[in-house]
């Protein structure tokens, strides 16, 4: 994810916008699965973090 994240900004920097965009979208995709996968499955074994999950959880929908 770093790196798809520094080339799509060398890009903007290029003016480039058209080809950072699909690089920002699956930059996107790629950081709302990691956020996910840490919520799922990280957080819930944190006991203070579980009570939080449970009240005010991730959504669950496209960011872009």
């Amino acid at each position: 994810l770093d790196e798809l994240l520094a080339v799509a900004l060398r890009r903007v920097n290029a003016n480039d916008l058209a080809g950072a965009r699909p690089l920002l979208a699956e930059f996107a995709a790629g950081i709302a699965r990691h956020l996910r996968a840490e919520n799922d499955l990280l957080a819930p074994r944190l006991p203070a973090a579980a009570d939080r999950l449970t009240r005010f959880p991730l959504p669950r929908r496209s960011i872009l």
